[in-house]
């Protein structure tokens, strides 16, 4: 992430075999960090507008001894082992405002790289993270808030995959009569699909959204900034406002169009019976991407479950017609309850 490598002042980076390439100041925007390594032969210089932690790690890969060598014929590197070789002839190894620390990084001397003998360091007591559960909630809450308010393609997109799903849906069985058994038979069939099509589309777009933020989470994760189980919950608690939206404008559009019960009541009680299925779909997705390895692995099984669901509803086989070893599934299944629910809240067919 650009901001967590911007948020250090000082930076010891480490090849993947445990040697210093790079101790000093970064500077602003990391320009101490870029020109050092841009001054390796053959690396690319960064491109203008460019995330430097992602080149960084582009410029690291496969040059381990290289780095290393530049590093300590440069001027960086020669004046770290002047500053390094004055500590070690003094009485002490004082605490020092250009070496943090003395000897060198997770055992490794940042003159020659080799290894040094350390005292093993006492087992860390107190919490687990650096801050209380409050303050990760509250961080993650906010930093999620504003990822998903920073992207408005995504956000646009979604709403007008609602508006142009309520249409289709809508003027397929526009106004219907419903005082007939043919109508009232076309409007279940309405609000099934009312149903399912906005449930699929919720849990692919989620686990694709997800999925591209596993990387930065796995980095995270591995420092120990904060829970795992937040950060799901913060992602489905962000998707909350858009999902009222979406909803709110999907029912608006499709039960008037259909021509249900034109009472107020109902309508609102109809448009949270899909808010409901929609979150469930939602954090569906969420559990699906946290489990899994793989986005293709989230999918494939995501969209699975959803046509079970569809299938043992209770819709497209009567709950009587069943099988004996399905029956559980049945109970157990939110579809069904949206299902029912939905289609009792029209007083139309007695």
């Amino acid at each position: 992430s650009r901001h967590v490598l911007g948020a250090a002042d000082t930076l010891v980076l480490l090849s993947s075999e445990g040697r210093v390439v790079f101790f000093g100041e970064q500077g602003p925007c990391c320009s101490g960090l870029v020109e050092h390594l841009e001054g390796v032969t053959g690396v690319a210089p960064l491109k203008r507008n460019h995330n430097p932690a992602a080149w960084m790690l582009e410029v690291m890969e496969g040059r381990a001894e290289q780095l290393r060598g530049h590093y300590r014929a440069s001027p960086l590197g020669k004046r770290n082992k002047a500053v390094l070789q004055t500590l070690k002839a003094s009485a002490a190894c004082p605490v020092s405002a250009v070496v943090p620390f003395c000897g060198g990084v997770g055992g490794m001397d940042l003159e020659l790289g080799q290894p040094m003998q350390q005292p093993k360091p006492k087992r860390r007591q107190g919490p687990r993270y650096p801050e209380y559960l409050g303050v990760q909630f509250g961080q993650l809450l906010k930093k999620s808030a504003l990822s998903y308010w920073r992207s408005p393609l995504y956000n646009y997109v979604r709403l007008l995959v609602v508006i142009i799903m309520a249409l289709i849906i809508g003027l397929a069985f526009l106004q219907l009569p419903l005082t007939e058994q043919w109508g009232c038979l076309s409007a279940f069939s309405a609000q099934f699909m009312a149903l399912i099509f906005p449930g699929i589309y919720s849990v692919i777009n989620i686990i694709a959204m997800a999925s591209t933020r596993r990387a930065m989470f796995y980095r995270e994760r591995a420092a120990n900034m904060y829970s795992p189980v937040l950060y799901a919950v913060v992602i489905g608690l962000t998707e909350l406002p858009y999902l009222i939206v979406s909803s709110i404008v999907f029912t608006f559009i499709f039960y008037w169009l259909v021509g249900l019960n034109p009472d107020w009541g109902w309508f609102w009680f109809w448009e949270l019976v899909l808010f409901l299925y929609l979150c469930f779909d939602t954090f569906l997705g969420v559990m699906l991407v946290a489990v899994l390895p793989s986005q293709a692995l989230a999918s494939a099984l995501g969209i699975t479950y959803l046509l079970i669901l569809n299938l043992l509803c209770g819709f497209t086989i009567p709950a009587p017609l069943i099988p004996i070893w399905w029956k559980w599934f049945y109970w157990i299944n939110p579809l069904a309850y949206a299902i029912n629910a939905l289609l009792s809240s029209q007083n139309y067919c007695v």
